[in-house]
């Protein structure tokens, strides 16, 4: 989990803008208790902390002059879509027992006997990731999927799974996870290898020739 070190900052007309253009990000940071801190960071700390979350989101935010680390889950980016700048960021501070709702993702193991066995056999992925809710320190980095006993027609949905003590399906039971099946192939032409006109030219010398014999 990546640490960011930050500073408090000061509230004013256009005192962002000047940060930004300072290389400084400025930032939000919202406490347990719902209480809101502005903060700032250099934009080069703040690229590298974002590009090292753990796999719900998280990372360390220390406030200079605080020597404690709070965990926190990176609610919201908004960025300058022309430039790609990092315009603002929302921190929401977690603890172990909070309540989180994630995408985690959906990983599937082994192999189906008939991916093997039966020519153009395909396990088809729908969706690569579903919606649970639980308390942070129950949550998964991933679900794995057993598919090595998937028969060739049928399929895995998001109600098969089988999820931790503590943690809720959100996604809709029904939705589809993996389906193996038969990919169809395109019928094969007759006289492969000739083109539209070639063969028109073939048909028309064929029926001149009928017209002669007759």
């Amino acid at each position: 989990m990546s640490l960011i070190v930050v500073s408090k900052r000061e509230l004013g007309g256009s005192r962002a803008t000047k940060l930004r253009r300072q290389g400084i990000v400025p930032m939000a940071f919202i406490e347990r208790t719902h209480n809101t801190v502005p903060i700032q960071a250099p934009v080069d700390e703040v690229r590298r902390a974002l590009s090292h979350p753990d796999s719900h989101g998280r990372i360390e935010v220390q406030i200079e002059g605080d020597p404690t680390k709070r965990r926190a889950i990176i609610k919201q980016v908004e960025q300058d879509a022309i430039r790609h700048l990092i315009l603002t960021i929302t921190l929401q501070e977690v603890a172990d027992d909070d309540m989180l709702r994630i995408d985690v993702p959906v990983v599937a193991v082994g192999t189906p006997k008939a991916l093997e066995e039966t020519s153009g056999t395909i396990l088809s992925t729908s969706l690569d990731h579903i919606k649970i809710r639980g308390k942070v320190s129950d949550l998964p980095d991933h679900i794995e999927v057993d598919v090595s006993n998937l028969e060739l027609g049928h399929h895995i949905t998001a109600g098969d799974l089988k999820l931790p003590n503590g943690i809720e399906l959100l996604t809709s039971p029904d939705a589809m996870l993996f389906v193996l099946a038969i990919v169809k192939q395109a019928p094969e032409r007759a006289e492969e290898g000739l083109t539209e006109a070639e063969e028109l030219a073939g048909a028309e010398g064929s029926v001149e020739a009928s017209s002669e014999e007759g």
